[in-house]
C-alpha cells in the first residue's frame, strides 16, 4: 500500500520539483546575465511562482482529507492544521530573515529606510502582502515575498475548506477571488496584494474537488474560459497560465510509475524542494550581489552553493527543528 500511495503521488512532486527549479532558474538567469534564448526560457521561470501557489491549493485540500476532516473535532482539527502548516513553512523562513538581519546590519551596513517605519517587523510577523513598500529590500529581502501570501492562504484554509467543500461552490470561490483580486488591484494601491493571488490557491481547490467528485469534464470547460478571456486579454496572461497548471495538476494527479529508484529519487528531490525555494536567496542575495564576481565564477557558486547549503540547513535545521516541533505536540497532547 505504501508503494502504489507513493506512485500515485509522483505527478505532484515532479511539478513542485519543476516549480523550485523554474524559481531557481529565473533569478540563476538575471544574475549570470544570460541573454538571447536562454534568458528568454529562464525568465519563464518567474512563472513557477504561480504553479507553487496552485499545488498549494490542491495539496491543502489532500491533507486535510486525510489527517483533518472531522467535524466532531473541527476546532481540535483547525490547532493541529495550523501546528503542522507553520511547523513546515515558517522555521525555514526565520532562518533565512535572521541570516539577513545579522549580515544587512552588522556586515553589509546598508539597511535602507522604511516608508511606513516597520523595519524588520514587517519580516518578523510578516507583514509583506498587506502593506507596500517600493523598496526592494522591505518587500522582498532575499526572494521572500510569497512566504506571507502562503501564511495567509493557510490561516484562512480551514474557514474556506468548511464552507467551500464541494465542486460547485469550489467555483463559487474561484469568482470570488478572481473578484478580490481586480478589486485590490485597483482599489488599494499596493495594500492588501497577497489576496491578488488566492485565485491561484482557489484553482487549486476546484482541481481538487474535480477529481475528488470525477467531474474533470466541467473542469476542462472552467479552465478553456479562463483561458481564452486571457489568450483575448480579458484578463492578465498569469490568469490563463494559473490555469493550465491546474489542468497539469488533474492530469498529472494520477500519474503512476513502477521505478522504485525514480520514485525514491522524486521523492528526495521533492524533499528539498522548499528548502531550495527559500535557501537560493541567501545564495543569491546575501552573497552574489554583494560580490563583484564574472558570469562564470557566478553561475558555480550559485549552483554548488545553493546545493551545499540546502543540504546543510535541511539535514541540520529544518529536519531538527521539525521533530522537536513533533515531539513537543505529542507531549502536549498526551
Amino acid at each position: 500500500m505504501e508503494k502504489s500511495s507513493t506512485e500515485r503521488r509522483i505527478g505532484l512532486s515532479v511539478l513542485r520539483i519543476i516549480a523550485c527549479t523554474a524559481v531557481f532558474a529565473v533569478h540563476f538567469g538575471q544574475r549570470t546575465n544570460l541573454s538571447g534564448t536562454l534568458r528568454k526560457i529562464t525568465d519563464c521561470g518567474s512563472l513557477g511562482v504561480f504553479l507553487f501557489f496552485v499545488l498549494s491549493g490542491y495539496l491543502a485540500c489532500l491533507s486535510w482529507a486525510k489527517k483533518y476532516d472531522d467535524s466532531r473535532s473541527f476546532g481540535r482539527n483547525v490547532g493541529r492544521y495550523y501546528i503542522n502548516r507553520l511547523a513546515r513553512l515558517m522555521p525555514l523562513y526565520y532562518f533565512c530573515i535572521v541570516f539577513y538581519f545579522i549580515t544587512e546590519t552588522f556586515i553589509w551596513k546598508d539597511v535602507p529606510n522604511d516608508a511606513y517605519g516597520l523595519y524588520w517587523l514587517r519580516y518578523i510577523i510578516p507583514l509583506n502582502g498587506l502593506i507596500p513598500e517600493e523598496s526592494y529590500f522591505w518587500s522582498n529581502l532575499g526572494i521572500t515575498w510569497t512566504i506571507p501570501v502562503f501564511l495567509y492562504f493557510y490561516l484562512l484554509f480551514p474557514l474556506i475548506i468548511k464552507v467551500f467543500n464541494t465542486f460547485r461552490r469550489s467555483i463559487i470561490l474561484f469568482i470570488i477571488t478572481l473578484a478580490i483580486a481586480f478589486a485590490v488591484q485597483k482599489f488599494l494601491g499596493g495594500f492588501l496584494s497577497a489576496f491578488t493571488y488566492f485565485y491561484t490557491f482557489s484553482l487549486g481547490i476546484t482541481a481538487y474537488f474535480a477529481v475528488k467528485e470525477k467531474k474533470q469534464d466541467r473542469f476542462f470547460v472552467l479552465i478553456a474560459i479562463v483561458m481564452l478571456c486571457s489568450l483575448f486579454r480579458f484578463i492578465d496572461k498569469t490568469y490563463g497560465i494559473s490555469a493550465v497548471f491546474a489542468l497539469l495538476i488533474v492530469a498529472l494527479n494520477g500519474l503512476s510509475v513502477k521505478n522504485c529508484i525514480f520514485c525514491k529519487t522524486i521523492s528526495r528531490l521533492d524533499e528539498y524542494s522548499y528548502t531550495v525555494y527559500l535557501v537560493h536567496g541567501i545564495v543569491f542575495c546575501g552573497l552574489i550581489d554583494k560580490l563583484d564576481m564574472n558570469r562564470y565564477l557566478t553561475a558555480v557558486i550559485a549552483v554548488v552553493g545553493t546545493v551545499i547549503l540546502s543540504l546543510i540547513v535541511h539535514n541540520a535545521y529544518e529536519k531538527p527543528v521539525a521533530l522537536l516541533i513533533s515531539r513537543l505536540t505529542k507531549k502536549k497532547n498526551n
